[in-house]
């Protein structure tokens, strides 16, 4: 569903998140303050939806209510033995922010139809309290 406005657009996904027979609701949106992404998390916590919001291009890391926040970036592929084509696509993981829990990161590879963490670990890109703080 498509909405012209982020108001109607966040309207929509907490209406969505109410209804107990769905088992998630994903949300992509632009700017989201601190008391809409309240409302939503209070959606959650009443229905037990769970609940996925992408911040498209964000202005700025705005504080938000939620259980945990991810930063996930793309790494370039390599080609494997020296076959041609673009190689296996490749992310950067970093578990920003979880409640109760420990934050992490991790280099993925999707190959063979599963993820699989890279052995050779990359040079380490810098994580998200590294560039708050630098």
């Amino acid at each position: 569903m498509e909405a012209r406005k982020s108001k109607d657009l966040l309207w929509i996904i907490e209406e969505s998140l109410k209804c107990e027979t769905l088992v998630a609701v994903v949300g992509a949106i632009d700017h989201m303050g601190f008391t809409e992404s309240r409302r939503l998390q209070l959606a959650v916590e009443q229905s037990h939806v769970t609940g996925f919001i992408h911040r498209v291009s964000p202005r700025q890391q705005e504080t938000v209510a939620c259980a945990a926040r991810w930063r996930i970036q793309p790494l370039p592929s390599i080609a494997e033995d020296n076959l041609p084509g673009v190689g296996f696509p490749q992310w950067n993981v970093e578990l920003i922010k979880v409640r109760n829990g420990q934050t992490g990161q991790w280099q993925l590879q999707w190959k063979s139809g599963q993820f699989c963490l890279l052995e050779k670990q990359r040079p380490a890109l810098p994580s998200y309290r590294q560039l708050q703080t630098g």
